[in-house]
Formats: structure tokens, C-alpha cells, sequence
């Protein structure tokens, strides 16, 4: 009888169990300037002159992102360095755990059991350490938080992951091994274009995506009832090539309603920290390479297109064609210098812009620009140009770009090219 007794009890504790509202969800625009809920660190404000907290332009995103439970299932925040995007991707950990801390018997919510694990997953595609340290650095933003001491408090035993109420946990990790058993609610996979030490090109796509789409079907199988899915996948990454994994959920989240997407720009989180007059960059495609706009000459000679000389550089942009015109940025001029000393380093760190690499024997131009001697005279008048196929054009042809000063510029040349088979390295020769 005490068997059967003890079994009863179990079976009981096992059943999923109705979910209950322990007090009233605070709308996101609220939550985010409440130091209540965000912690004084979190609220924006000025200090001697020095901004802290959480900026307008990621207030506005978060107000968006939350503006009701499960608006978005997929975040995609990509752009330069230095402009916040991990930190954004900590408080939107932090407010999916709020949502879930208004109830009890939060399992019952999506159907799981009382002992079901519920996760919340960051993975740091560059290294397990790196993973740890934002586990630290999450750690010591909610540990200055009031609500979550008082009424959502984690387990300050344990620092290897975050342990609160209701079994409900962060987990910190790199590959798809730390998902394993587990129920995830949410994930962050930061700095995703650099699995190990890839730099973005197809092979990391490759691994990205199977990893990212564990997460995904593990989540669907678990948090998806009635056509929509409760939880949140945030993807994190600096820019780096235009075939990279980020650039790829970039472009898809365009078309899904489901999907929100934001490329991050320093002068677009801190404007107070940038001149307002702008310059122009052409950002690049897969047949002209990136330049400074700053003259009507280079916009003509750049883009092979006729040009007014007459009209203003602003005019001249506003009336180039569309497939050209969605390809020119604007950039504070205070950071022109970065341009003119390095632009593709300055496009993936400054702009946020991945570079144009994808079906180029050379995925890297920065990389390929370092092995130019410029102590040899230059052979050609332009660095790149494009020869096309079916074109009789006498400007379509090698020989029309070769400098004027060599004595023969229609003498046969040959060119000899050496590949490495052990090194990532090729030699040419003409």
C-alpha cells in the first residue's frame, strides 16, 4: 500500500501542472528605464559627461523586440565593433527571464513537466573561455538587479551557470554537445562568424548552420504548440565577408515577419560621439571594389558611369542608379582617416558592412592587398577591373587598362600561377 502510495506522489509530481500569474507583466518601455528591473547600470543617463547604461537606439530596439511575448522568434544584430550589440544580446537574456519569472509552474505554460529543465543557452562561437566570461559578465548584471535579488533570486552558490527558480538556468557553451538534455527557451550564439578560428568564409557558414539548426529543431520540439513558437534565438556577430553565416540569416530575415534584423553602426548607437557632416563610401559588389566618393573624377572613373562634373557630390549620388545607390554609405567625416588607411578594414569594423567576397578566388582583398610590393611600378591604371564574356567593347579587354608608358602594350604576356597544396598560398608570376 505504501507502494503504491509512493508511486501516486510521483505520478502526481509528474503531471504538467497549470501555470499562474504571480503578478502583471511590465510593458518593455517601462521595464527598460525602471532601475527596479534593469538595475541602476542599466538606465540611461549621463556622468560627467559620460553616457552609462542602456542607449536610446537600444531601447527603441528592445521596445520593439518586446513590445509583446514572442513578437520575434529569430534576432539577427550585426555590424561593427564597439557599438554594444553583446551587451544588447545580455539584456535580451534578461528580460526573457523576466517573462518567465512572473509565473509559477512556468513548465505548464508550454506543456512540460514540473521537473523539466527550462535553458536559456549562450554559446560564443570563438571559445569556451569567451563564453565563460560573458556568463560573468551577465552574472554580475543581474546580481545588481533589485527584482531579481528579491524575487527571482539565482543560486550564489554556483557560478558555472546561473540557477534560479522553477528549474529555469543560463548555460554557457560553444558547440552543439552543450545542448545536449536539455530544454532551451532561448539561445545567443555571439561572435558567429568566427567558429574557432574561421574568418567567415563557406566552411564556418557550414558548421554555423548545423549547430544553429539543432538549436532550432530542439526548441521546436519543446516550445512550439498552436502554430507559434515561444522562444528566442538571437544571433550576435561583427561583420566580416558578404558569404558569411550572419550575412546569410541577415538577408533571410528581410522576408520573414518573424525575423528582426539590425546592423549596428557606432554613429547610429553613440551620435553624440561623431560630427554630423558625412562623407560617402562606395561599399562594394562583386564587380567594383570599395572607394572614398570624394570626387566627381573617382565616381567616374570607379564605376565606369558618366558623370556630371557640374553637380554637387550629394546630387551626383542621389542620381545613380539604384543597384549602385543602395551600395553608398554615410560616414561621420571624423572617421574618414580609417577609410583612406584601410578600407575594407574600415567597412567590417566602422560601417558594420560585410565585404564582398563570395565566388572570389581571393576571399579576403585586406589579406591580398598585404602581399602587393608598391615598390614596382604599377603594370595597370586601375587595381581591379572586370572583363566580360560575349562584350566586343574595345574598354573590354586586358590590354586597354595596361599603363600607356610600357613600349608595347599589345606584346603577348603569360602569366604563371602557383598553388600551394600544404599552405593557404598562391604564387603569380608574369
Amino acid at each position: 500500500m505504501a507502494n503504491l502510495r509512493a508511486i501516486s506522489n510521483v505520478l502526481k509530481q509528474l503531471q504538467v501542472k497549470k501555470p499562474e500569474l504571480k503578478e502583471p507583466l511590465v510593458p518593455i518601455r517601462d521595464w527598460v528605464q525602471d532601475p527596479y528591473y534593469v538595475g541602476e547600470g542599466g538606465v540611461f543617463k549621463w556622468n560627467d559627461g559620460v553616457p552609462t547604461g542602456i542607449y536610446p537606439y537600444y531601447q527603441d530596439f528592445l521596445c520593439d523586440l518586446f513590445e509583446y511575448e514572442n513578437k520575434y522568434d529569430m534576432v539577427v544584430i550585426s555590424g561593427g565593433i564597439g557599438g554594444g550589440k553583446t551587451s544588447v544580446g545580455l539584456y535580451c537574456f534578461i528580460r526573457k527571464l523576466y517573462e518567465q519569472s512572473v509565473y509559477n509552474n512556468i513548465q505548464g505554460r508550454y506543456g512540460l513537466m514540473p521537473t523539466s529543465p527550462i535553458v536559456f543557452l549562450y554559446f560564443c562561437a570563438v571559445s569556451k573561455f569567451m563564453a565563460i566570461r560573458l556568463g560573468k559578465q551577465l552574472r554580475e548584471i543581474i546580481d545588481t538587479i533589485p527584482y531579481f535579488r528579491e524575487k527571482f533570486p539565482r543560486d550564489e552558490h554556483i557560478d558555472s551557470e546561473l540557477r534560479f527558480p522553477n528549474n529555469v538556468s543560463v548555460l554557457f557553451g560553444t558547440g552543439e554537445g552543450d545542448m545536449i538534455g536539455n530544454n532551451v527557451i532561448a539561445s545567443i550564439i555571439d561572435e558567429a562568424n568566427f567558429k574557432g578560428d574561421a574568418t567567415g568564409d563557406s566552411g564556418s557558414l557550414t558548421e554555423m548552420q548545423k549547430m544553429h539548426h539543432a538549436v532550432l529543431s530542439r526548441q521546436a520540439s519543446r516550445f512550439s504548440f498552436g502554430g507559434k513558437n515561444y522562444g528566442m534565438n538571437i544571433v550576435i556577430s561583427s561583420a566580416t565577408t558578404s558569404n558569411s553565416y550572419t550575412e546569410y540569416l541577415f538577408k533571410k530575415a528581410q522576408e520573414d515577419p518573424r525575423s528582426k534584423a539590425i546592423n549596428v553602426r557606432t554613429w547610429e548607437v553613440k551620435p553624440w560621439a561623431h560630427k554630423k557632416e558625412r562623407f560617402y563610401v562606395f561599399c562594394g559588389n562583386e564587380k567594383y571594389e570599395p572607394f572614398v566618393m570624394d570626387s566627381p573624377q573617382k565616381i567616374e572613373s570607379q564605376l565606369n558611369l558618366p558623370v556630371d562634373h557640374r553637380k554637387t557630390l550629394p546630387e551626383i549620388v542621389k542620381e545613380l542608379p539604384q543597384d549602385i545607390r543602395r551600395l553608398v554609405d554615410e560616414v561621420p567625416v571624423d572617421r574618414k582617416d580609417d577609410y583612406e588607411r584601410d578600407i575594407y578594414l574600415a567597412l567590417r569594423d566602422i560601417s558594420g558592412v560585410s565585404v564582398y567576397a563570395q565566388g572570389k578566388l581571393f576571399q579576403d582583398k585586406h589579406v591580398f592587398d598585404q602581399c602587393i610590393d608598391s615598390s614596382i611600378p604599377v603594370l595597370f591604371s586601375k587595381n581591379e577591373f572586370s572583363i566580360e564574356t560575349n562584350n566586343d567593347s574595345p574598354t573590354n579587354c586586358i590590354q586597354y587598362y595596361l599603363e600607356r608608358s610600357f613600349v608595347d602594350p599589345d606584346r603577348p604576356r603569360f602569366i604563371h600561377i602557383d598553388l600551394g597544396l600544404t599552405n593557404d598560398a598562391t604564387g603569380i608570376a608574369c
